[in-house]
């Protein structure tokens, strides 16, 4: 809650400002434009291959050429598009940046001298000048990113379930439940164990390394002492400890792997499973109908 607080108010200062001017509105509602027409050329593209295949089993030549013109011409268009997402998602980021820094040297070094308390008073700001210009940056391009991403993969997963629907409505129910369950199983379940093990892994590879460096900062008095059996048990036991967290976190990313690779070929299989039963009549109330070659690469797609 801490961090989706922070990160709002970073949001909040940029674009909801009383001083801030209509750009970053702008911005974004550019950026939300081409990431639309983008999803909508990912459906095309799909499509077209689905025409491809479709011209291919009829032996259609002009068909076929006709599709795969407009994949060239849909691809070579692309292109552009996509580099202008990127740059718009820059602009964006440079821009919150600008306004950020300016707005956070003139709090650190206005007349309130908030650079002089910070030094007297014991405070959750350490490093201001790190904050300022290198975490910042690193936040406000993080941010980006994530809701460019994040909206460009929501609008392709309802293009594609609107056109997986239009083929097959069991195979998107399929899917979806799929989904639903390995993400539970990968967040919920090895999720869990793995943040555990990482937590407890990294306390124990800096007890590790704190015991070298120990040696090192104190190398004369441990050779006047002649204490280095000792730091070397020390050291010697700290790994071993380490060792022993190691394989069980290895044991769990294995068994994730072994799990999401089977339920990927489940997945995988479905639009065939599917469409093929509905084809051969397999399952009781399931109609029977002609299925071309092009609605399986869109119900796998």
């Amino acid at each position: 809650m801490q961090s989706l607080a922070a990160t709002w108010t970073i949001i909040s200062l940029y674009f909801f400002d009383p001083e801030s001017s209509c750009m970053p509105k702008m911005l974004v509602l550019c950026l939300l434009v081409v990431v639309l027409v983008i999803a909508y050329v990912n459906v095309l593209i799909v499509g077209l291959l689905g025409e491809l295949q479709d011209s291919m089993h009829e032996v259609r030549q002009d068909r076929w050429l006709s599709a795969f013109r407009l994949i060239l011409l849909v691809a070579v268009l692309s292109m552009p598009l996509v580099g202008l997402r990127d740059g718009l998602g820059g602009c964006l980021a440079i821009e919150w940046r600008r306004r950020l820094t300016y707005k956070l040297l003139r709090a650190y070094l206005d007349d309130s001298k908030a650079f002089y308390s910070l030094t007297m008073r014991a405070s959750t700001i350490d490093n201001p000048d790190d904050r300022i210009a290198n975490d910042l940056p690193v936040v406000v391009d993080g941010v980006v990113n994530c809701l460019v991403r994040g909206v460009q993969a929501a609008l392709n997963v309802a293009a594609q379930s609107a056109v997986v629907y239009s083929v097959d409505g069991p195979t998107l129910a399929f899917v979806y439940a799929y989904y639903v369950v390995v993400n539970y199983l990968a967040f919920r379940v090895f999720g869990s164990f793995l943040v555990a093990y990482d937590k407890t892994i990294f306390a124990q590879e800096a007890r590790f390394r704190f015991g070298i460096i120990r040696v090192r900062q104190n190398a004369e008095s441990i050779a006047f002492y002649g204490g280095a059996s000792f730091e070397e048990a020390r050291i010697v036991d700290a790994f071993i400890i380490l060792v022993r967290s190691l394989y069980p976190r290895l044991l769990v990313l294995v068994t994730m792997e072994v799990v999401l690779s089977g339920t990927n070929v489940l997945v995988e299989t479905a639009p065939y499973a599917f469409l093929g039963a509905r084809y051969f009549n397999l399952l009781e109330g399931m109609q029977t109908r002609a299925i071309t070659f092009g609605e399986i690469a869109l119900a796998s797609a």
